[in-house]
């Protein structure tokens, strides 16, 4: 036990998987290059021998092994964001890649939406710039392997869009 091998009464290895793979837990799947949310882990009652994941904020549900052994745990995209633009290293480009990527669509998306109803000397200057960071997470997508300043680079692309969301409303307590 001195070792360090054991935690709990179980196997350091075993306790660590366990913790990146519970339903909910945000992780890069490596053998597919994304970054999901599970949403069904291997278990006895239902046979089930694989992981279930799902993008960020929904979409298309993919498998995983049911080893764990391609799950990653991976940190919030708003802090990937802070690191990388206060000019810390990236240690692991392709886990800061993808989560970035992740959180692209999901700014993209919102920004379109939200923007709907503003006039169009405020819209069309969004759009364009969602468009332009939608064609570079493309390009980015199509790269084997990545290298610390492609995430740099995304971050800096993504900070000003990302910004660009509205705050949700507060409520307002002078009314009550």
């Amino acid at each position: 036990m001195g070792d360090g091998s054991l935690q709990g009464g179980y196997p350091v290895s075993a306790v660590v998987a366990k913790e990146r793979s519970r339903i909910g837990a945000v992780v890069l799947d490596t053998a597919r290059r994304r970054v999901g949310v599970v949403t069904q882990t291997p278990d006895d009652v239902t046979s089930t021998p694989l992981y279930y994941l799902r993008p960020l904020h929904g979409g298309q549900e993919w498998e995983a092994s049911g080893d764990g052994s391609s799950l990653h745990s991976v940190p919030a995209p708003g802090d990937v964001l802070a690191r990388l633009l206060a000019g810390e290293p990236s240690e692991d480009p392709m886990a800061d890649v993808l989560v970035l990527t992740a959180e692209a669509a999901c700014v993209i998306t919102a920004l379109w939406a939200t923007s709907e109803g503003w006039p169009e000397t405020q819209r069309a200057p969004i759009r364009q710039a969602c468009r332009e960071l939608r064609a570079y997470v493309e390009d980015l997508r199509a790269l084997k392997d990545f290298v610390p300043t492609d995430a740099r680079a995304l971050a800096r692309r993504l900070a000003p869009l990302r910004n660009r969301l509205p705050q949700p409303p507060r409520p307002d307590f002078t009314r009550l």
